[in-house]
This record gives structure tokens, sequence and C-alpha cells, in this order.
């Protein structure tokens, strides 16, 4: 099962730095810097990696976390985009990402999804205005 890669990060787009460990473990780990933490710049993520003796295997490691992080993190945002159906209020528009369409509830206007999330709305405007004129 392979995940379809929905953004690219270049190095420049993350902050790492090592530090050294706390606690138990000897010598080695409070004297060198082997454990990572990754945060993405843009949206501020951040994972942090202290299990692993090598500072390869720690950088590696918070990289895969900070990966799942920012899935999560941009699933989460999608998710925002979406009207809130409240009990005491109407769904007003509904966005459906499997067959690409945004439908206005109101007016019955059916739009393509991404020309919608993209700020154009500008087929709903319409249909309302002629709602409210008619």
């Amino acid at each position: 099962m392979s995940k379809e890669v929905i953004f690219s990060a270049r190095k420049k787009d993350f902050d790492i730095e090592y530090f050294t460990g706390r606690g138990p473990g000897g010598q080695k780990r409070n004297k060198k810097a082997l454990c990572c933490r990754m945060t993405h710049r843009e949206t501020g993520v951040t994972a942090v990696s202290t299990r692993h003796k090598s500072r390869e295997q720690n950088k590696k490691e918070a990289f895969l976390t900070l990966v799942d992080r920012l899935m999560a993190y941009l699933d989460l945002e999608m998710t925002d985009k979406r009207p809130i159906s409240q009990t005491n209020q109407q769904t007003v528009r509904t966005y459906h990402a499997i067959r690409r369409t945004a439908k206005d509830h109101r007016t019955k206007v059916v739009c393509p999804y991404d020309d919608t999330l993209n700020g154009e709305l500008d087929p709903f405007i319409d249909a309302m205005r002629k709602r409210e004129y008619a």
C-alpha cells in the first residue's frame, strides 16, 4: 500500500537541531548531541526523536514522525474548509471530494470542487441574487 504525496518538501523547509539526551543511558547520551528535533517552518509542526543511539537514526525517525504529523495537519486543514453542520443551522454547501463537486443547498447549484476552493463563488452568488429578486 503506497501513500500519495500531496506536497513536496526541501531541506530548507525544515529546522533541524540536535541536543543531548536526559535521563538514563550512560555518559555518551548525556555528552553527545544525538537527539533530534525537526520543525516544519511553514506550519510550525514539530517532531522529536531521542530513542536511538545514533544521530542519523534519530533524524530519520523524527522525519518520519514529522511527515505523519504534517499529513494529519493537512487533512485537518482540508476538513476545516468544509462547512460545519450544527443542529440549529442548516448546511449551506457540501464539498464532495470524490465527485469533485460543490453543491449549494439553498439554490441547488453544483460547481467544480477545485474552482470553489480557489475562491470562485460567482455561480453561487448569481444564483442567490436571482433567488432574492424572483
